[in-house]
């Protein structure tokens, strides 16, 4: 089953919130103090998803296999990719590679963009070294939010 990619909308921000939180409980959340549990979980549910798909910093692509939601792609201000998440029935794949080679050739192709930058979970930095991100430092920990800041120089 290949998964179609289409642009999200309003009306996809419970769903994009619930595949984030789910696939965070699952593999990098237990990581994170209970402080930063709750700013993680409160950063992704529907009504901060909702603001962020309203605000225009923000372009969403929802990947979805049969009817359901199985990944999500948002990047903020063409440059920084904020949310890369796919569904656990997915990963391994090849659907975050499809997701990510989606969002940068929009941001590319949507105006001058030098390079890329992504704070990565410490489990997901092998991946982003795959497409040539770069670590910038070591682990950040943001009021209990621990991630690692990376850099892809070249669009």
């Amino acid at each position: 089953m290949v998964p179609s990619i289409r642009p999200a909308s309003l009306a996809d921000a419970t769903a994009i919130a619930e595949l984030i939180r789910g696939v965070a409980e699952c593999s990098f959340l237990r990581e994170f103090s209970e402080t930063g549990r709750l700013r993680f979980l409160s950063d992704h549910s529907s009504e901060s998803m909702t603001a962020r798909l309203q605000c225009g910093e923000f372009q969403y692509d929802l990947a979805e296999a049969d009817g359901v939601l199985v990944g999500v792609v948002g990047v903020r201000r063409k440059s920084h990719l904020f949310s890369l998440y796919v569904s656990d029935r997915m990963q391994n794949h090849g659907l975050g590679k499809l997701l990510w080679n989606h969002a940068r050739a929009r941001a590319v192709g949507s105006g001058s963009v030098e390079g890329f930058t992504v704070n990565s979970s410490k489990n997901a930095v092998p991946f982003y070294e795959r497409f040539g991100f770069v670590t910038q430092g070591p682990v950040v920990d943001s009021h209990g939010v621990l991630y690692v800041p990376m850099r892809l120089l070249s669009a």
